[in-house]
């Protein structure tokens, strides 16, 4: 019976060891890559709602389009906060960096947009609107660096468990 003991006391702590490496890679799994993920949709929500704002205006809603710039501009920058300061990939700082250079371009061009008078439709189109595009498809970018990553992640922590059950049941026959 000893043995039997002794070889139940192994297998059920390396069984709660590889259990406890599996619960840190799903735990590095979302701190390294969820809040990004995060991040990117709000800032891709507020860059929307920026851009409904530039239509409000176009629309003679000067008033709600300033309300509704400001609101989403502080929630843009609040999210692009937490995204650059959860920066884990391979060619997140690039992203980062071109999101930062495009919403500074976006705000300039906004606000220069705001002031003028006239008819402004002609300078939505051409020039408004493709900022806020390339700035959206940076913000498209790091979300699926950081959905890539968390899918290889998964992958590595699947790996391991099959890996860990194929060892269980070898060892399950031995004994």
């Amino acid at each position: 019976y000893g043995g039997f003991v002794l070889a139940l006391a192994v297998l059920g702590g390396w069984g709660a060891g590889t259990l406890g490496r599996m619960s840190a890679v799903s735990g590095l799994i979302i701190a390294e890559n969820y809040d990004s993920v995060v991040a990117a949709q709000d800032m891709k929500e507020s860059l929307e709602r920026q851009d409904s704002a530039a239509l409000f205006d176009l629309l003679g809603q000067h008033p709600r389009a300033l309300g509704q710039m400001a609101q989403h501009r502080s929630r843009f920058d609040a999210a692009f906060a937490r995204a650059e300061a959860n920066i884990t990939e391979t060619g997140e700082p690039e992203v980062i960096a071109s999101i930062r250079m495009g919403r500074d371009d976006y705000y300039r061009l906004f606000d220069a947009f705001l002031a003028a008078s006239g008819d402004r439709s002609r300078t939505y189109f051409e020039i408004l609107e493709p900022r806020f595009d390339a700035v959206r498809a940076d913000c498209d970018r790091l979300l699926r660096l950081n959905q890539e990553a968390m899918r290889r992640k998964a992958d590595v922590a699947s790996a391991t468990a099959r890996r860990s059950i194929s060892s269980i049941e070898a060892l399950r026959w031995m004994i």
